[in-house]
């Protein structure tokens, strides 16, 4: 293979670097934070519920659980999978009950 292959092979790979860059920087960098807006803005505070505190809130995000809706729609199995060693977390299925109570009184107040 001569040097001129290795040189070719070189800038390709450079161009093409140089290309993704850009892609990500102008289309999937902007997509994230659109996302990232819409879901900051339909995210509860699911530390409300009596007997979620912080911690419980942040592991239930990272499970992608965002909202009332979305808490009061598991089960008491993934509900307990999710809190695991959770500091004190009251009755999981009276926590499960809360957050349906929550996103119907939500529901509700946007309605009227």
């Amino acid at each position: 293979m001569t040097r001129q292959f290795w040189i070719g092979l070189l800038i390709g790979l450079v161009i093409g670097w140089a290309i993704e860059w850009l892609i990500d920087r102008i289309y999937w960098r902007n997509l994230y934070h659109r996302v990232e807006t819409q879901l900051a803005e339909t995210k509860d505070r699911l530390h409300d519920i009596k007997g979620v505190g912080m911690e419980l809130e942040e592991k239930l995000n990272q499970a992608g659980v965002y909202s009332f809706k979305a808490m009061a729609a598991l089960t008491r199995q993934e509900l307990e999978e999710i809190a695991g060693h959770v500091k004190g977390p009251a009755d999981i299925k009276d926590l499960i009950k809360r957050a349906g109570k929550r996103a119907k009184k939500k529901r509700k107040g946007k309605k009227g």
